[in-house]
């Protein structure tokens, strides 16, 4: 049972749930047989005031500074960092949510005697990851990959010559991507790219009309079929590599 008083009550019909939240800080998640079943210390330094939101499938508290804290309810896990800049959750010192029945809207009451309303936007970003210092030049899915370890990986290239590699959670089970490695490919700009699966390879198209071949650790090229090296730099372009 909670430690101090408490000071928001709300259900999750989806889940099954009922979330607590109490003076010292802590939010408790209910069965509603009356086990606890997670627990949240110390996620704010004021009073909890806990909503459900269940168009965003998404539990809303106030958390330390007053900032809103966003809890992905699958982990159960705090997912602030990955939705707090398209959504301004920053932006204000939070005492008081309000989630109105049968709305998609959220109300918040401010340290500040400002009345802040949220409107549930479904095109809005769903998670945002930061790693780049300079901007995201572009993308690369894997269909599939050849290490069972990593699922649904990506890639991403930038303006910097770096390119990185993520792959989903999978521990986390709230759509959150991890960064497994960081390689600087090129000192320019990295402007397309190509995974080439089988020779655990990617071909990097760069702004100075160089193809970069980069393997993964413990791969490297086939050999010719004269028996040489096969070169990791492919140039013959007078302009860009575009694609």
């Amino acid at each position: 049972c909670a430690r101090a008083g408490l000071t928001s009550l709300t259900f999750d019909i989806h889940n099954n749930v009922l979330l607590a939240g109490s003076l010292e800080g802590a939010l408790r998640i209910w069965s509603v047989e009356g086990r606890c079943l997670d627990k949240f210390e110390g996620l704010s330094n004021k009073p909890i005031s806990i909503i459900h939101l269940p168009h965003a499938k998404q539990w809303w508290a106030n958390g330390r500074s007053g900032r809103v804290a966003v809890l992905d309810p699958r982990a159960p896990a705090v997912i602030t960092e990955y939705v707090a800049a398209p959504n301004q959750l920053l932006d204000h010192s939070v005492e008081l949510l309000v989630a109105p029945s049968g709305s998609e809207l959220v109300l918040a009451g401010t340290a500040q005697r400002q009345l802040v309303v949220w409107q549930f936007n479904p095109h809005a970003p769903h998670r945002v990851f930061s790693a780049h210092a300079d901007w995201v030049e572009g993308l690369l899915v894997c269909d599939q990959d050849c290490d069972a370890d990593v699922d649904q990986a990506f890639f991403s290239f930038c303006a910097d010559g770096h390119v990185r590699s993520w792959a989903l959670d999978t521990e986390q089970n709230c759509d959150i991507y991890r960064l497994v490695e960081e390689t600087q490919v090129a000192d320019c700009n990295v402007l397309c790219m190509l995974h080439l699966l089988e020779q655990h390879c990617i071909a990097a198209g760069c702004e100075d009309g160089i193809i970069r071949m980069h393997y993964a650790e413990g791969h490297g090229p086939t050999p010719g079929t004269d028996g040489g090296p096969v070169p990791l730099s492919l140039e013959g372009h007078e302009g860009k590599i575009t694609g």
